[in-house]
């Protein structure tokens, strides 16, 4: 009955959209086109890439010509919000729903802890397989795997292929915590440490991704394909950063004068080539014109790291905060979405979207009915961003949006419209992350930014063929649309006057006049401050406790020939101890040969 449902309302989404292109065709019949055939949705998930780590956004220190020029040829979501970390980010990427309703609102959930997305809660790939999708997710899991159950492909995913965890190392497939090593590359529920090791991670995902796309060419059924990359989040213990080709980044990215900065640089540009090589996948199987494809940030980046050492040197700036930050660093991030379905193309969307909202539209783009959605906080932004009329609940002038209460280190915020409640906590490790952080992206000796190469980039030339404009028009019209998207804080000061650290009260923005928070408006806006917490309040009332962080020394990698695996139900298959040795020497070898 879901299906058949789907079917029908598809139908008449096809209907409205075939009437509605009158309206739009002038400016994008070039790339606007309807179809009865549900879409292929690719979703492209970039591990700690921060708001000025693409060129998009208006830096000229690190090229992303394939996600700016998918940026450019679709739609960029200038105010998409995350979680401030990992975890939280992909459980409410995948449910709809704030974590505080999950237990996991908290810090990034570590390995060997008994935690993860609770079994009731249904996910997107599950959604979306009652809607006749095949489903498949490549990378970064991180949402739990203590039990068989709670595995990807327990949870709505035809297939998986990457890790359980929050990283590995980009050359030896091995997951640190604590001081505890183990192998963590998987094959749906199988080992498959010999697939990663000696090989670059960026580029084995992005292979297996292309390989997933290539293998679902001619096929009727539709494919939700989920790409959670590593890149570019720092490797293990000590923040460590890789790149395939080291003399080369050092010499293309010599303009950047921190060392550490050059290194993320060039794990950025194999992240784009990713982007472009899934664009490719996408038009060679001659899925591209039935795809939607999306490209977005779980959080902001860690420029510096002092917690877990993993900070990337990447940059936020001008926004304050970063990672594991509730100001805007550490949860605006970077948002696109490409599809010929879009009637509005090359065009920027301005209302606030939050990981949360992407369950609801995606099954909606994919043809189901959301009243079937219950329980879930996300909104349905499909129709405001294809062209048909807004959602009632977008037609409110004030949607509040939950950022996040961790009940733990302190921290909560809200968002009313375009205003901003936020509490931060002076005693909290994680208090570090308010201020400001990163590169501007604008130094003396930084090459300016070059049109050129978006239009000549993989993405730039495969969507160029859809698009009869000459080069010149989509250059003025790019350019423009960057120019748009570039925050600017022209007053600026870095150092944060106490009344601003929002740690004796809250703190009240303006996000519309001053996007970088640097003036607090709580004391010229008394009601609307007291009206802001009440709401807050009442989510408060609704907190999941969030568990304790206890690691179960039943999951060391040891018990389960090196690997973290599921420990809860299984039994023990513990190697000897000279299979641990060599594959630990095997491990370090790889190390040293990748330096």
């Amino acid at each position: 009955m879901i299906v058949s449902r789907s079917r029908s309302r598809y139908s008449v989404l096809v209907i409205s959209l075939i009437i509605l292109s009158a309206v739009y065709c002038e400016a994008n019949d070039f790339f606007y086109q309807t179809s009865t055939r549900q879409p292929h949705i690719i979703v492209i998930l970039a591990d700690d890439l921060g708001w000025n780590d693409v060129g998009f956004h208006g830096s000229d220190e690190i090229r992303t010509p394939n996600i700016d020029a998918l940026a450019y040829n679709g739609v960029i979501l200038h105010r998409h919000y995350s979680m401030a970390t990992c975890t939280p980010s992909r459980a409410a990427l995948l449910t709809g729903r704030y974590p505080i309703r999950l237990g996991m609102q908290g810090t990034p959930i570590a390995a060997g802890m008994k935690l993860g997305i609770p079994l009731n809660e249904t996910l997107l790939p599950q959604h979306l397989k009652h809607l006749g999708y095949k489903t498949s997710l490549v990378g970064k899991w991180h949402v739990g795997c203590y039990r068989k159950d709670m595995l990807p492909t327990k949870r709505g995913f035809d297939s998986f292929f990457g890790y359980y965890n929050g990283y590995i190392g980009y050359y030896d497939g091995m997951h640190i915590d604590s001081g505890v090593g183990g192998l963590d590359a998987r094959r749906g529920d199988s080992p498959a440490w010999h697939e990663l090791v000696a090989r670059y991670a960026t580029e084995v995902l992005t292979q297996e991704a292309s390989d997933v796309i290539r293998q679902h060419a001619n096929q009727s059924q539709p494919l939700f394909l989920e790409v959670s990359h590593l890149a570019p989040h720092a490797g293990n213990v000590g923040g460590r950063l890789q790149v395939p080709n080291p003399i080369q980044t050092e010499k293309e990215f010599a303009h950047i004068g921190d060392s550490k900065r050059r290194v993320f640089a060039g794990m950025v540009k194999e992240l784009d080539n990713s982007v472009g090589e899934i664009v490719q996948a996408l038009n060679k199987a001659k899925m591209l014109e039935d795809s939607i494809i999306v490209f977005l940030s779980d959080n902001g980046a860690p420029t510096v790291e002092p917690v877990w050492q993993t900070g990337n040197s990447g940059s936020n700036w001008p926004l304050r905060g970063e990672k594991a930050s509730l100001h805007e660093g550490g949860i605006r991030t970077v948002g696109a979405i490409w599809s010929t379905r879009i009637a509005r193309s090359s065009t920027i969307y301005n209302q606030n979207f939050h990981l949360v909202d992407w369950l609801p539209t995606l099954y909606a783009a994919a043809g189901g009915d959301t009243s079937n959605l219950t329980g879930i906080d996300g909104v349905n932004h499909w129709d405001s961003i294809s062209g048909l009329e807004p959602s009632q609940e977008l037609a409110k002038p004030n949607r509040t949006l939950l950022l996040n209460i961790d009940d733990v280190e302190g921290a909560t915020a809200l968002m009313h419209g375009r205003w901003k409640l936020i509490k931060n906590n002076a005693t909290s490790r994680l208090s570090f992350t308010n201020g400001y952080f990163g590169a501007g992206g604008k130094g003396p000796n930084t090459p300016p930014y070059n049109i050129t190469s978006v239009l000549d980039s993989q993405v730039g030339q495969i969507l160029s063929k859809l698009n009869p404009n000459p080069q010149s028009k989509m250059a003025d019209t790019f350019l423009q649309l960057r120019s748009q998207s570039t925050v600017s804080c022209p007053n600026l000061t870095t150092a944060i006057h106490p009344d601003n650290e929002c740690y004796k009260s809250h703190c009240l923005y303006d996000l519309e006049s001053d996007p970088c928070e640097s003036e607090n408006l709580l004391e010229k806006l008394p009601e609307l401050g007291k009206t802001m917490k009440r709401l807050l309040e009442n989510f408060e009332k609704q907190i999941r406790p969030r568990p304790p962080y206890i690691f179960d020394e039943a999951a060391l990698p040891k018990n389960f020939d090196n690997y973290w695996a599921v420990w809860v139900g299984s039994g023990n298959s513990s190697m000897n101890l000279s299979q641990n040795y060599l594959l630990v020497l095997l491990s370090f070898l790889c190390i040293l040969g990748y330096r």
